[in-house]
């Protein structure tokens, strides 16, 4: 009987440690979405930002002037 015992409190020490470390999963997949999602936007916003930019040289040729 005690060898069962111990058995069982290892059982539930080794479940423990399992929804434990899905719990850590479950976090570090929610912050991989968030990174790729604010990656996803930076690229979005760096895209607008050069479209701006060479509309602007485009538009004003003494700003490539300028840029030499």
């Amino acid at each position: 009987m005690a060898t069962l015992s111990r058995f069982d409190t290892e059982l539930k020490e080794l479940d423990r440690v399992i929804k434990e470390k899905k719990g850590m999963i479950n976090q570090l997949d929610l912050d991989l979405s968030k990174l790729h999602h604010e990656i996803t936007a930076l690229n979005k916003e760096k895209t607008t930002a050069s479209n701006f930019v060479a509309k602007l040289e485009q538009q004003h040729e003494w700003i490539q002037e300028e840029k030499q």
